[in-house]
């Protein structure tokens, strides 16, 4: 959300494939401006009101939706070990949708509310002072914004076929989808293969993350009350034997990563424009 990061912007240096250098401002990529103290204490005032799994084991939410907490210890996490709060979607089970309001702000039980019975409501792209999605935002076929160019990823869906799309590696041509939504940094790209870093990645922040499995199945991760770096979180990504995990990006975290799913709110401390949610088919 770049509201949150007016003061104190640096350059930051990302090299992309091919010996590219881009160019970006330290705020589109750590999405808060808060101390990792300041950010825990807020944390801590907005715990889960249930608990949806426990470390090391998935529960079935719903035919083609599980649950999942896997534990993140030091150096990968920040400030303590917390746990990485998983879902994980068949999406010939599940229906993904994007939903957008340009200027809305809503808190996720507020999204959850307006939308029909969703299973899980996790925030979206990132976002200006204004409201205004940054990327392309695809909902119900209306379009939004302008896609990223040169970094970042996609979340892409149309007739029932859902991707996770580096950016970098496949820019945006102007193909038609159902529902899209854009964030950055990549994670992994296409094949497992970590993505290449700069200049911010050090920098610890609550983080949702979104990746498709080598198998086609959809996750979305969250750190809730923990800190990661985005150095940290690409690198334990790779390592983890949680997943098999063929590519994934960041969408906004900070002060805006939240989820809500199947009961369990794990709530962000700020509203959002941007959702994406899960339906039963």
């Amino acid at each position: 959300m770049l509201r949150k990061l007016i003061v104190g912007m640096k350059p930051l240096v990302i090299t992309l494939t091919g010996g590219a250098v881009f160019l970006l401002h330290i705020l589109v990529v750590l999405g808060c401006n808060l101390t990792p103290q300041a950010e825990t204490e807020l944390a801590a005032t907005h715990t889960p009101y249930a608990t949806a799994a426990t470390p090391g084991e998935w529960l079935e939410a719903a035919p083609g939706l599980f649950t999942r907490k896997v534990r993140v210890e030091p150096p990968y996490a920040a400030v303590g070990a917390f746990d990485m709060v998983v879902v994980r979607i068949d999406p010939s089970l599940i229906e993904l949708r994007v939903h957008y309001e340009p200027t809305v702000l809503r808190s996720l039980p507020e999204w959850k509310d307006t939308l029909d019975d969703p299973l899980m409501v996790v925030n979206g792209s990132f976002f200006t002072a204004e409201g205004y999605a940054v990327g392309l935002v695809v909902t119900d076929g209306q379009y939004y914004g302008n896609s990223l160019a040169g970094y970042g990823g996609m979340l892409q869906i149309s007739e029932g076929e859902v991707r996770v799309r580096s950016l970098v590696e496949e820019p945006y041509q102007g193909e038609i989808y159902q529902h899209a939504a854009q964030g950055f940094p990549m994670f992994v790209q296409p094949g497992g293969k970590p993505a290449r870093t700069g200049e911010g990645f050090d920098d610890p922040s609550r983080r949702t993350i979104v990746a498709q499995e080598k198998d086609g199945h959809i996750l979305f991760m969250i750190t809730t009350d923990g800190l990661i770096t985005l150095r940290s979180a690409l690198d334990w990504l790779a390592q983890t034997e949680s997943f098999e995990i063929n590519a994934a990006f960041g969408l906004d975290g900070g002060k805006s990563s939240g989820l809500y799913v199947a009961g369990t709110l794990y709530p962000s401390i700020e509203p959002v424009p941007v959702v994406i949610a899960a339906y039963s088919r």
